[in-house]
């Protein structure tokens, strides 16, 4: 008998959960307003300006 108690306890609780839960995402979300301008100057980058880094291999004996 105890089991099911506990369980109901639990189903009532998550419906209840489920039922509120809207409202306080709804609430906690007021907050999140992002202002500002969003135009940006887009960055035209040429390939032909991008160079390859060269790298040496390092020996670890040496050091």
């Amino acid at each position: 008998m105890g089991f099911f108690r506990l369980l109901f306890y639990f189903l009532v609780i998550y419906f209840i959960w489920k039922l509120i839960e809207p409202y306080i995402k709804n609430v906690s979300n007021v907050k999140d307003k992002v202002k500002g301008n969003q135009k940006q100057k887009r960055v035209n980058i040429d390939p032909n300006d991008i160079e390859d880094a060269d790298f040496k291999e390092i020996d670890d004996d040496k050091s």
